[in-house]
């Protein structure tokens, strides 16, 4: 990097040549200087700058036509300013500072599961407790119940919750991993099962961030880009064609090299001090002439578009914008190649090329003589050529030895412009613009970008622009102009997008897009993606989006904003305070946010969101802040990972149900049999069954699959109790079957054979427990919607504990180290039907519901076929 100091009346400056800007900085002056903003704004297309812009104190960042901000990038031309602020005082410093990741606060199922830990503990104690003392009730001996009272406290005590939970998120990470979803936090795993919102950004997530050429207007209609080769070579207005890519190529910065024989070097400077030399920095009293002297000065900076490169090669693409390489890859053009020092375009349609190499030497014989930059106050951009000899667009077009061309917004030059071209012919402009009118203001209301081209053979380049300068509102036509049609472009959708955004819809989850574009561009792209698709506010585009430099949220009141938030799909023109306002709004109403974006914007509202999802190819700073990376960029990856987040968040809330249900089981099993009779269970017994259940319900519920409705139905509510209703049923329906099936089973030892009465209390719950698991795979559905064999790990833990049963009752070494006797064939089958009994009665109350449901479905389709069939005419 190259640096220089210098002094001019006391005011210290340093001077940088440098690509990217070091701080915030006052332009002063300019000379055709356009910057990258997007990592503030997420505005893909370079800004330019005009230093004789003021803005008023309030303005918003989009508004600062005057200012380069910090962290932005120099894509064309150069200028010099003062530097206002540096370090975290900067914008992006600013942003940096409040992308900090926040305190975790605890989630819902940290407090659910702290509070039901502290109450089965002491259930676990107090009941080791009473069951002892019912020991000595019953005069067992103080050995066994020992024993018994420490093994029911081990086996009741619910210290397998941490690993459950670990397991069951760690396990759900790593199957969004193989999809390129790199899950940084585990409770981001986890909060992905609550997301009832994602706020995502447009430009690089919903887009492709790469400009397309939409079409063309040349003629009397928009001609799509695919089919301009098919007009043209059809001969649909080949003069109009050649005049509108005419007007683009001397206007493109391509070729612009080719051409050593200039009639002068061309520098236009735009500086707020006339008579200030481009590099001399102003004085101190100019400083204060500008009102600058409030501003706390470190400093003058020279910006400059640096170029390290290696020199351009014969396959290179000499100069030009995202708009120009956007219309080189809309017509075809493979490559520029250079012929003879004279850059020269290859397309893939003949007649498209042949036409480019005829401009292409146009542009090669002719001198630029004068050029006016492309600003926000002028709104175009035109070059003045001098030709040295004469060129004919069109035979009616008189000879002419200097043209102007123009760039910029169509409905300028249109009211700049006296003529129209039609069909080849030029004619009168009043005859055309209605018919043009309509057509800029629909493709703009598409959400397009437009860009309008016109030329002039009576005027030079600055004499448009002082005319355009004098009052721009009062615009009036300039004798020999001739507008010659626009452009349009356009940031496609990605591939996926829009069925991505129909799948959380239909899961009940309300995308919103937040971007820092134009409200147009924005609505459009929310129509294309089916943004606006959601319940409320289809078709609605006058309500469902706003424009934050209209709509100022840090003035409103919070009412105001809550009712903005809940009625509006589409915000643009945000700040990243404003994102954040959305944000803590959405989350102070209850909502479990998702956020995605890219960039430095992005960040603060990554850090505080409840998940923040980053792209891959992003910022550094912005997959600092997030919880979870989408490696592969590809927004199509938010329903799988709502799905797998849900998926996880079903299996805990199965695998608790079962867990819990079972250890509150075991506890009334204990108490109830030892009041009725003896201990049910011994102690080993206990701590086998313990160590069984513990390892099947932690691999088996981690691997089950996801229900299949599981992404048509609403998300859980975040802001409702963990424990819920359903999950509490679960829990009571596993520990009424588990208590009934072996005290069912204890009994009926009791009864046929007393010596084998443990045996079969023993047997009952390996058999049962398993199969209990196999019912609660589901909450609503049937287990067979999903298919009986669909999870492994729960067949071979029902492989196992059926061996071992098995195995029990043929080992004699393993009878008796676990205490137990030889049950007779009849009493195992009457054990089995016991527990299919006492633990299918879920899948079949399952089955029941499921059919009704069913039903009523069907008969609230017939209603409303009926009725629609009624009110049709």
């Amino acid at each position: 990097m190259w640096f220089r100091v210098t002094s001019s009346n006391s005011v210290l400056a340093w001077g940088f040549y440098l690509q990217e800007v070091p701080a915030d900085v006052r332009i002063l002056q300019s000379q055709f200087l356009e910057v990258d903003e997007s990592k503030m704004t997420g505005e893909s297309i370079s800004v330019p700058k005009d230093p004789f812009a003021l803005h008023p104190e309030n303005a918003s960042l989009f508004e600062l036509t005057n200012i380069a901000t910090a962290g932005s990038l120099v894509t064309k031309g150069k200028g010099t300013g003062i530097v206002y602020q540096t370090g975290l005082a900067t914008t992006l410093g600013q942003i940096l500072a409040r992308s900090h990741k926040v305190k975790d606060k605890k989630t819902k199922l940290q407090i659910g599961l702290k509070e039901v830990a502290w109450v089965l503990s002491i259930a676990a104690l107090v009941s080791s407790v009473v069951g002892a003392l019912l020991g000595f009730v019953k005069h067992m001996r103080w050995q066994d119940i020992l024993l018994s009272g420490l093994s029911l406290a081990f086996a009741s005590i619910p210290e397998e919750l941490p690993i459950l939970i670990a397991a069951v998120l760690a396990v759900g990470s790593q199957t969004l991993s193989r999809k390129n979803v790199y899950v940084k936090y585990l409770r981001a795993a986890e909060n992905l099962g609550f997301v009832d919102t994602v706020i995502t950004d447009k430009t690089g997530t919903l887009t492709e961030n790469k400009l397309r050429l939409h079409s063309m207007h040349f003629g009397e209609c928009l001609v799509p880009a695919d089919e301009v080769a098919t007009r043209v070579a059809e001969g649909y207005d080949a003069a109009g064609f050649e005049a509108l890519l005419t007007a683009w190529v001397f206007m493109s910065e391509i070729g612009d090299g080719a051409n050593e024989n200039k009639e002068n070097e061309i520098a236009v400077v735009h500086a707020m001090v006339e008579g200030n030399e481009p590099g001399v920095l102003p004085t101190e009293e100019v400083v204060d002439e500008i009102h600058l002297d409030m501003i706390p000065l470190t400093g003058a900076v020279e910006l400059e578009r640096t170029d390290s490169s290696s020199p351009q090669t014969s396959a290179t693409v000499v100069g030009g914008d995202a708009f120009d390489h956007a219309i080189l890859g809309g017509l075809g053009v493979t490559r520029l190649k250079m012929a003879n020092s004279a850059p020269e375009l290859v397309a893939k349609d003949s007649e498209i090329e042949h036409h480019f190499q005829a401009v292409q030497v146009a542009k090669a014989e002719a001198n630029l003589s004068d050029e006016t930059p492309f600003c926000p106050t002028l709104k175009f951009a035109s070059r003045t050529f001098s030709m040295l000899k004469d060129r004919r667009v069109n035979s009616e077009v008189p000879s002419v030895h200097r043209v102007t061309y123009m760039k910029g917004a169509p409905e300028l030059l249109l009211e700049l412009s006296t003529y129209a071209l039609e069909d080849g012919r030029y004619v009168l402009v009043e005859n055309m613009r209605q018919q043009l009118e309509e057509q800029i203001w629909g493709a703009a209301s598409a959400g397009l970008r437009l860009i309008g081209y016109a030329q002039s053979v009576t005027h030079r380049s600055e004499d448009v622009a002082n005319k355009a300068r004098g009052d721009p509102s009062s615009v009036t036509a300039m004798e020999g102009t001739t507008f010659l049609g626009f452009m349009a472009f356009q940031d496609a959708v990605r591939p996926g997008v829009a069925e991505a955004v129909e799948t959380c819809h239909q899961a009940g989850v309300r995308v919103i897009m937040v971007t820092g574009d134009h409200l147009k561009t924005g609505l459009s792209i929310a129509s294309a993606s089916g943004i606006l698709d959601y319940e409320g506010f289809e078709g609605r585009e006058d309500v469902a989006g706003v424009s934050c430099a209209d709509v100022l949220l840090q003035c409103m009141a919070e009412e105001e904003i809550q009712n903005l938030v809940a009625e509006t799909c589409v915000f643009a023109r945000t700040t990243p305070n404003d994102k954040l306002i959305i944000l803590e709004t959405l989350q102070g109403s209850g909502k479990c946010v998702m956020a995605t974006g890219d960039g430095f914007n992005d960040a603060p509202i990554l850090a505080k969101a409840d998940v923040g999802v980053a792209m891959g190819k992003g910022t550094d700073v912005a997959r600092e802040a997030a919880s979870i990376v989408f490696v592969d960029d590809n927004f199509a990856m938010v329903p799988f990972a709502l799905a797998e987040g849900r998926r996880l968040l079903a299996n805990l809330r199965k695998a608790l149900a079962f867990y819990l249900g079972a250890k509150i089981g075991l506890i009334m099993l204990f108490i109830i049999g030892t009041l009725w009779k003896s201990f049910p269970l011994s102690a080993i017994q206990i701590i086998v069954l313990e160590l069984f259940m513990d390892l099947g319900a932690s691999t088996s519920f981690v691997m089950e699959p996801a229900d299949t409705d599981i992404m048509r139905r609403p998300p859980l509510d975040s802001t409702k109790r963990f424990f819920n209703r359903e999950i509490v049923g679960g829990i009571l329906v596993s520990a009424l079957c588990m208590i009934f099936t072996v005290l069912v089973s204890f009994a009926y030892g009791v009864y046929v054979h007393p010596e084998t009465a443990q045996s079969s209390a023993f047997l009952a719950w390996l058999l049962a427990h398993v199969l209990l698991a196999l019912n609660l795979r589901t909450f609503r559905e049937p287990v067979y919607y999903k298919g009986f064999f669909s999870n492994p790990a729960m067949c071979v833990w029902l492989v196992a504990a059926v061996g071992l049963a098995a195995t029990s009752s043929v080992s004699a070494l393993l009878r008796r180290h676990l205490k137990l006797e030889v049950v007779p064939l009849r009493q195992w089958l009457v054990l089995t039907v016991i527990c299919v009994c006492g633990t299918f009665w879920v899948e079949m109350a399952k089955i029941i519901s499921a059919r009704r449901s069913a039903v009523i479905s069907d008969h609230a389709d017939k209603r409303e076929e009926q009725t629609s069939l009624l009110a049709a005419p």
